[in-house]
Parts: C-alpha cells; structure tokens; sequence
C-alpha cells in the first residue's frame, strides 16, 4: 500500500521560528512594487524592516545594462505575496517601456496575493483602482515626507508578516 504524499511545510508556532525558516529561503518570498519618484524611501525602510524579520524582500535594483523587465518578471514570478505601494499614479502608464503598469498587470494575470499599502486617497488610473479596489484589505499609510517615509509603522510589518502566514 502507498501511502498519500503529505506536506513537509513546517508549522510555526512563534514569530522567532518562522523568522528563522525564512532566512534560510533563496526565493524571493515578498515582491514589493512601488513608483520609484513617490514611494522609493518607503520601500526602502519596508524592505529593511521586513528582511529584519527574515524575509528575503525584492525591490527592483538592477543594475545598468541589466534587463529590469526579466528580473521584475522572475521575482514576481516566484514570490508568495506582492505588497504593493500604492501611490496615486501607482498603475499608470508611462512613457517608460515598463512600468507599475505592466507589473499591476502581471500581477492580476497570475492572481498573485497582493497585501495593498494605501498611500493615497485615490488612484489615478482606472485600471489601478479596478485591480486594488474595495474587494481588497489594505493598510493605510500616508507619509509625507522621504522622514516619515524612513518610518515604516510596527503595525504594518506585522499585518505584512500576518497576511504571508496566511498564505
């Protein structure tokens, strides 16, 4: 007799273990997306807050000559969760031959779970705020300043940390 296949995914009890079994992850388990021109420092001090706890965090920073669409694309790809930065031209499109635009797509395509940081009162573009509407849980955030952006809330990390173990 066969026996079924069964998960070896761990059960994390605390904090401190699951903290532990994600350092040890070569993925990219959080993909943060973000308009650079509003929301860089933002992403930055989430990113620093988030590896903190032991999560491996993308934040596109490719290097000259690097093709940002395939790294945006992979990272994407394999993450669990998409925390998006959700600025008031998050969406839009661009001159740019890639943007949030082309992310939010992706991103409605694959269904991936997206943990939205509400950092406006409304988005620009309609197919931004089709795709992050109602129908989603958000955490509002609004930093004026690139200093109040250097400080990201304790509550958001967590309810960032509580929606990926979820998942």
């Amino acid at each position: 007799p066969h026996s079924a296949p069964h998960s070896v995914t761990p059960a994390f009890t605390t904090l401190s273990q699951f903290n532990v079994a994600a350092l040890h992850s070569e993925t990219t388990q959080i993909f943060l997306s973000l308009r650079f021109g509003e929301a860089l420092a933002a992403g930055e001090a989430l990113k620093s807050k988030l590896a903190a706890k032991g999560f491996n965090v993308f934040l596109c920073a490719v290097e000259c000559g690097e093709n940002i669409m395939a790294q945006v694309a992979h990272n994407l790809d394999v993450c669990k969760l998409v925390v998006v930065m959700g600025t008031s031209t998050y969406g839009q499109k661009t001159s740019a031959p890639f943007s949030t635009h082309e992310e939010l797509q992706f991103i409605a395509n694959e269904q991936k779970p997206i943990f939205l940081v509400k950092m406006c009162d409304r988005f620009v573009d309609s197919l931004a705020r089709f795709n992050l509407g109602d129908h989603l849980a958000f955490y509002p955030w609004r930093p004026r300043t690139e200093q109040e952006q250097a400080n990201v809330p304790d509550e958001l990390v967590s309810a960032i940390v509580r929606k990926y173990q979820s998942l």
